[in-house]
């Protein structure tokens, strides 16, 4: 996956430094490739030049373009993570629900294959959240819901159930964005948080507001 490149994002006048960028990243921003959501959905000018999948009748372009609409939003502000409003199979629906409900002794070939590298990386992801607390250590119990997106990486946006081990049996919910490189497989940890638990954009770009306030000798409010 492509990310925007360190310091090159810009918002209210500023740069992110390369640690403000990999914190960006890291509070769950990766689905975006580090840029902001935008606030629209900017269609095509013509409703027949709304993309169609698989299938679909020509002439429902009108509803698919409130599909997309409503897709393409929720994902993006969502990291990922739900899809309520899928468009189906498309060159433009790049990232799409995984079916969790066929049980894995039924799953053959790449559908197996891609269960286990689901929850390796799953694993994966809460052993370094692990490493990086200070206080709770949790573990994995099920995956409850997941999409996929094929980039650089084979990506998956994944909310799980992990029970709580310092506590012993309180289980939590958490929201990891994981992948696999496509080249040399080796796993990257976009994002792993508690469901809620990531930072909001006004947070992050405050932070930066103030580091540039105190570099050019004013005070901010």
């Amino acid at each position: 996956m492509e990310m925007v490149e360190s310091g090159s994002s810009s918002q209210e006048g500023g740069y992110m430094t390369p640690e403000e960028f990999k914190e960006w990243i890291k509070q769950g921003n990766g689905y975006a490739m580090g840029l902001l959501p935008s606030t629209e959905w900017i269609g095509p000018m013509r409703l027949e030049d709304v993309e169609l999948p698989e299938g679909a009748p020509a002439e429902y372009h009108y509803d698919f373009n409130d599909i997309w609409r409503r897709y393409c939003l929720q994902i993006n502000y969502t990291n990922g993570m739900d899809v309520d409003t899928y468009p189906g199979r498309s060159m433009e629906a790049e990232t799409g629900p995984l079916d969790l409900s066929i049980p894995k002794e039924e799953l053959e070939g790449f559908w197996h294959k891609q269960y286990e590298l689901r929850i390796e990386l799953a694993e994966f992801a809460i052993n370094q959240y692990n490493e990086e607390s200070n206080f709770f250590k949790y573990e994995l119990v099920k995956i409850e819901k997941a999409n996929f997106r094929l980039s650089g990486y084979s990506e998956f946006f994944m909310t799980v159930k992990v029970r709580n081990v310092t506590l012993g049996t309180v289980v939590e919910t958490f929201h990891i964005h994981v992948g696999s490189h496509i080249g040399d497989l080796h796993k990257e940890v976009f994002s792993c948080l508690p469901k809620g638990g990531a930072l909001s954009s006004r947070s992050v770009w405050k932070r930066k507001r103030n580091r540039l306030e105190r570099e050019s000798g004013t005070s901010g409010t």
